[in-house]
């Protein structure tokens, strides 16, 4: 049970770092193996889909984002993804905007 809880204040604590980690595929290409060894042992993938939604709405799809940041992050974060859920259904959901 000790371990659950954490790997719960970890994951909390990554995901609110995502958005960067996925800005520094593939360089942090073991961050995200973490964070997927993490989902396997906890139920908060909502908690991921919320966080990085949000964090793409403020930090990303502005008008004062230029296109090829935007373009870069979304290679980025489909390539992260991927390793992250093979399946494609948390990209799908935090697309999904």
């Amino acid at each position: 049970m000790s371990h659950i809880v954490t790997h719960c204040h970890i994951y909390r604590y990554r995901i609110t770092e995502l958005f960067d980690i996925i800005g520094l595929f593939p360089d942090s290409a073991p961050a995200i193996t973490d964070l997927r060894q993490c989902l396997l042992k906890t139920d908060l993938y909502m908690e991921l889909v919320t966080s990085l939604r949000d964090a793409f709405l403020r930090r990303l799809l502005r008008p004062d984002v230029a296109t090829s940041v935007i373009i870069t992050q979304y290679f980025s974060t489909m390539k992260a993804m991927h390793m992250l859920d093979g399946s494609g259904v948390l990209l799908e959901k935090v697309c999904f905007i």
